[in-house]
């Protein structure tokens, strides 16, 4: 989460939230119809990427 408040303060918070809830629906999906394991890690590492990119933003509005 420390990178994502430089990313936020870059890009801006209303990008940065609509950029972090588009990475959650996308991997999301993704593990979902994952095949294996190894997959399922690594798709669920795009969606914790995801939230942490929602959560600062949304606490920034807080």
């Amino acid at each position: 989460m420390l990178i994502t408040g430089v990313v936020s303060s870059q890009l801006g918070h209303k990008r940065t939230l609509l950029v972090g809830l588009g990475f959650i629906i996308a991997f999301s999906v993704l593990a979902g119809f994952s095949g294996n394991l190894g997959e399922i890690v690594g798709f669920r590492a795009g969606w914790g990427l995801g939230n942490a990119l929602f959560i600062t933003t949304k606490s920034l509005y807080l």
